[in-house]
């Protein structure tokens, strides 16, 4: 009779290759107490394992962002945010993930718009970021703001950090698993851009517990209005009730935008 592997064994294997050991500890974890629960067999729960680590990162990041590249490509280029060179060099890097690649063609109005008529931002943070912190050069934020970044991806963290360096940017970029990540600070504005549905999928409630526990005077939420493989299949309907729902019973004041690809819902705390 096989021995019944412990969770420290399952999470070994289901971190054996690069896709999977570059994500935060935390997140592979609690997935592997999750699915440990559905009583699957080791080589089954394994394989669960990845296939929803995929869905939550992998599908979205399908390329490898290495910090050694992002520091030789910088290297060159000029130290200002709005310059043409660094704008480009954004622009590409962003392609690499799913979500801000759909943003791209409107990048240019999607944070000036959500961010409009707010006090001035000193303080941001921008959980389960991805690559939305290259689109910096065109968010209204005055200089010295404060910008800490979350991802569950360890090199995708590192290569923020060294954008942030190369301009002596105020940015602290970090790996992290934000269901269980603490919020101790108070921020003016914390992006949660097309994260909730992803949260959900992981456990219900998990996304209302995050806006909960998340300290921030503006929240700026975000739904997709498209499945990565293209179709639209009613989401905006089904992610409009989803965040009715979060937002009944709450003393918030709301303001809506919509964007091609993007539902956004920006909350204020009255």
């Amino acid at each position: 009779m096989k021995a019944i592997l412990s969770v420290e064994d399952v999470i070994r294997q289901a971190v054996s290759s690069d896709a999977y050991n570059d994500i935060h500890p935390g997140v592979i974890r609690r997935v592997c107490e999750t699915e440990s629960r559905k009583g699957l067999k080791s080589r089954e729960l394994v394989k669960a394992i990845r296939n929803r680590l995929h869905q939550i990162g992998g599908a979205y990041l399908p390329g490898d962002v290495n910090p050694a590249a992002f520091a030789g490509e910088l290297a060159p280029l000029p130290r200002g945010l709005s310059s043409p060179e660094i704008q480009d060099f954004c622009r590409r890097k962003m392609e690499n993930h799913a979500s801000t690649r759909e943003r791209l063609p409107f990048v240019e109005h999607f944070f000036h718009d959500v961010l409009a008529g707010l006090p001035p931002v000193t303080s941001v943070i921008d959980l389960a970021c991805g690559l939305t912190p290259l689109a910096i050069p065109w968010m209204p934020l005055p200089a010295g703001v404060e910008y800490s970044a979350l991802d569950m991806y360890s090199r995708l963290a590192k290569s923020l950090q060294v954008f942030f360096d190369h301009f002596g940017f105020n940015g602290k970029a970090e790996t992290a698993d934000i269901v269980s990540a603490p919020f101790e600070k108070q921020y003016d504005v914390a992006f949660i851009l097309k994260t909730l549905p992803c949260l959900e999928q992981q456990g219900k409630g998990l996304a209302t517990a995050l806006v909960d526990r998340v300290n921030a005077k503006t929240l700026v939420i975000s739904y997709p209005l498209r499945t990565l493989g293209g179709s639209r299949k009613g989401l905006g309907a089904t992610y409009e009730s989803d965040f009715n729902r979060l937002a009944e019973g709450r003393d918030w004041q709301i303001a809506r935008f919509e964007f091609p690809n993007e539902l956004v819902f920006r909350v204020t705390h009255s």
